[in-house]
């Protein structure tokens, strides 16, 4: 994904495929309905990242990060050295 929005989008149709309703959600993520509302519209702005997090998480989903060009030799070596330490 490259967008907030994007990723707010993927989350309400997450929501949609599991039949959740948002306050369902709201309490599955331990945030607000209101919170939640706001996130799906793309109103994230400023969303502290763990609660969009919580709410990844309750969906039963998880995100994986990928570079959007090829990394370099260096840039693999730090990669494997920071998250193999």
């Amino acid at each position: 994904m490259k967008s907030l929005e994007s990723l707010c989008y993927a989350i309400k149709q997450a929501r949609k495929d599991k039949k959740l309703t948002q306050k369902q959600l709201a309490e599955k993520a331990m945030v607000s309905r209101a919170w939640i509302i706001a996130l799906e519209k793309g109103q994230a702005r400023g969303a502290e990242i763990g609660k969009i997090m919580d709410v990844i998480s309750a969906l039963d989903y998880d995100i994986d990060i990928y570079p959007s060009r090829p990394l370099s030799d260096d840039e693999k070596f730090i990669m494997e050295r920071v998250f193999n330490a």
